[in-house]
Order: structure tokens, then sequence, then C-alpha cells
């Protein structure tokens, strides 16, 4: 069985194992860094997001997060950054939820129609350093921003002996890789031995801003709309070219 690496925390990965699993794939999930709940700002999460006429969340961890505290709000404007985070939300009971279709990321956000309406309230969900881009972008359109940093990363020590046999086997076909973050992680820890061989790999993202961090590091990327769209396409070609 074709087997693909998620750099993924744990919690963030179900959807994606399910996606390469429905596909004929092997996941195996490795998350060089977990999300640690800030619970101060938790606290105060309810009354912000109620105060708010609009709630951007940044990422399926923060919805993860947040779970717990999320209030009812019909008349609340959701915004996820892409389908993950979306589905999330729904999973959460969030019905009213707005999404890009030509992107992934805060600057496919931003051409929401939206952002057009009179400026209003809005809340910005994320984690600790988040991008200021669309913070920065909204303030200057007039919206008056508040930003709830939920929960901060931090690093795990990965175990390169349980993922030996897939690299040895040649059964590990493609890494995936959803955030910039998630992979500095992962490829600080690589052992020199194993560098080589790590960077002979296919990387799949569908961020482009990732794609060019991955690229930076002299990796094969491809960018694709979505996990599952790639992984089809090796099914059917057996390669993918970037």
């Amino acid at each position: 069985m074709p087997t693909v690496l998620l750099l993924r925390p744990a919690a963030q990965a179900v959807a994606d194992v399910a996606v390469c699993q429905q596909l004929g794939w092997l996941p195996v999930v490795v998350s060089p860094m977990c999300l640690v709940a800030e619970s101060a700002v938790l606290s105060t999460l309810p009354e912000a997001i109620q105060d708010a006429n609009v709630v951007f969340w940044v990422s399926p961890g923060a919805v993860t997060v947040a779970a717990a505290v999320l209030p009812e709000t019909a008349s609340t404007i959701h915004v996820a950054v892409g389908d993950a985070t979306a589905r999330a939300l729904r999973a959460q009971g969030v019905q009213q939820v707005l999404l890009p279709s030509d992107g992934h990321d805060s600057e496919a956000v931003l051409r929401l129609p939206l952002w057009q309406d009179a400026p209003k309230r809005v809340l910005v969900v994320r984690g600790v350093g988040g991008r200021d881009f669309l913070v920065d972008a909204l303030r200057a359109r007039g919206w008056v921003v508040q930003v709830a940093e939920v929960y901060r990363r931090v690093a795990q020590t990965i175990d390169w002996a349980r993922l030996l046999p897939y690299l040895h086997s040649g059964s590990l076909n493609a890494v995936y890789v959803a955030a910039s973050s998630m992979f500095e992680a992962w490829w600080g820890q690589i052992p020199p031995s194993l560098r080589d061989s790590w960077q002979s790999l296919l990387y799949l993202t569908h961020h482009e801003r990732v794609a060019a961090v991955l690229r930076h590091h002299g990796l094969n990327v491809k960018v694709v709309n979505t996990l599952a769209q790639g992984l089809a396409h090796l099914n059917s070609t057996g390669s993918l070219t970037p």
C-alpha cells in the first residue's frame, strides 16, 4: 500500500486520514508540534464571539481548541480559511460559514465580498504569533478587529525509528504539508544521516506560501487544491510532476 506522511497535529489529521484510506493510501501522522490551549483567552472567548459581527477562524486547530466554549450565535457570521476549517465549524453545529473558493489563506479570505460591506466588528481566532495580514488589511478598511490567540504551539520530539521502515521500504511516496510552521519544526529535527532520503520525496501542499518554504529547502513540491486531489492524481498517473 502506498504511504503518505501527514505533517499535522493529531486532532487535525482525522479528516485527512479518512481521505487517505478512502483512496487506498496508508496515512502516517507525524505531529512535530502540539497545540496547547491558552486558558485565560478561552475563558473570554464566548463574550468576544457574542460581541463580534464576524468571526474569522484561521485553522481547524483553532476550532478544535475553542470547541468546548463556542456559544450559540445565530446572527454571527463565521468565516473559515478553507474547507477543513469549515468542516470543523460545521461539526460543532455552526451552520453559517463562509469560505473562499479561490484559495486557502488570508489573502483569499480578504477577497470575499463580505468585507465590502459597511465596516463592523470582527474577531480573529488564531494561535499565538499568527500572521497579521488580514488584521492589518481590515483595520485599514475601517473594521474594528479583535484578536483571540487561543493556543500556542509546543514542539514535540519525533520518533524517527517509527518512520524508518516506511522510508527504507520504498513504500513512502509523498509528504503532505498543511502549514509551514509544522514543516519547519519537523525539518529541523531530521537527523543528518536521513536528510537526503527525506529530500528525495515528493511534497504536497495546498498553500503557495508553504510551497515557497519547501522549495527554499530544495524540495520537490506540487501544489494541489486538496489532499484528495493530489492522491487521486498519483493513483491515476503514478507521479506528480511539478
